[in-house]
């Protein structure tokens, strides 16, 4: 009969703490809800989404599964949040030691999982910005290749590593995949861009050679192009073409192609009558 009294006597003292323990689920879930709509609204309102899509990562939002903006990540973050301290604070109420040092550990664990999770939005932030910037590089280089897709895959592996050491999971294999492919990004981006300037170095070398026979105020003629020699770039030269129009002649093009020159003043005092010279000395 003890026994039975003993046994009624502690659920008579476990139910109130249990009912107080659903009481703070279900207010706790409530206001989990109405802040993560308030911060949404209210960062929503400041901006911050078209500070992102400005920033060119709304693709990197997308792609990790994000599809209602910043605004909408950091509001299921603060819901989230606040449902781990809601279900902290409910079973304190219960009161079972048992759960105390469990409690106490994720205490503990709150501040680190919020700055890993800080980190990891700034990495996706950063990579999507980084793929756009790296993207339209290599579109000016004519470089083919997913060099965007390579530089955001090894900036999100860093930000992963990162994030994981903050909360205590182990990196080892996470390092050392991130060096191979880091490796392997690094050739790639070496053979690409050494593939993709090829063009450019030639413009440059022939610039050499084009500004040995060429001078600012020389008549040029080379296929449809006509004009004053304005410039010598360091890969074109810069034409005046006399109605308003600036016209750029790769130098590589002068090499290429039988070029008419009229010399601004000629140095050798030879009659006005004399044969032009193309752009490599020859008399035509």
């Amino acid at each position: 009969m003890s026994i039975l009294t003993s046994a009624g006597q502690s659920l008579g003292q476990f139910l109130p703490r249990l009912g107080g323990a659903i009481a703070v689920l279900v207010l706790g879930i409530i206001a989990a809800r109405l802040l993560a709509k308030a911060v949404g609204r209210v960062l929503t309102g400041a901006g911050l989404d078209r500070l992102v899509s400005r920033w060119g990562a709304d693709d990197a939002l997308r792609r990790v599964g994000v599809s209602g903006g910043a605004s909408a990540a950091i509001a299921g973050l603060t819901k989230l949040v606040v449902l781990f301290l809601v279900v902290i604070v409910a079973v304190s109420v219960l009161g079972l030691p048992a759960l105390n040092d469990a409690i106490t550990q994720a205490i503990l664990f709150l501040p680190r999982f919020l700055v890993a999770m800080a980190i990891l939005a700034v990495g996706v932030l950063a990579s999507g910005a980084l793929r756009e910037r790296v993207d339209a590089v290599c579109d000016q280089m004519n470089v083919s290749g997913p060099m965007g897709m390579a530089v955001q895959a090894l900036v999100l592996l860093v930000t992963v590593i990162v994030a994981a050491s903050m909360v205590g999971i182990p990196t080892l294999f996470l390092i050392l995949l991130a060096t191979t492919v880091f490796a392997g990004i690094a050739l790639t981006a070496a053979l690409a861009f050494g593939l993709g300037s090829r063009g450019v170095v030639d413009h440059f070398t022939a610039g050499r050679y084009v500004g040995e026979h060429l001078a600012v105020g020389d008549h040029v003629r080379v296929g449809d192009a006509e004009g004053t020699v304005r410039s010598l770039d360091a890969a074109a030269v810069v034409l005046d073409a006399g109605d308003g129009r600036t016209l750029r002649v790769p130098n590589r093009a002068l090499l290429d192609h039988v070029v008419e020159v009229t010399p601004a003043a000629d140095p050798s005092g030879s009659p006005p009558g004399a044969p032009p010279q193309d752009a490599g000395g020859a008399e035509r």
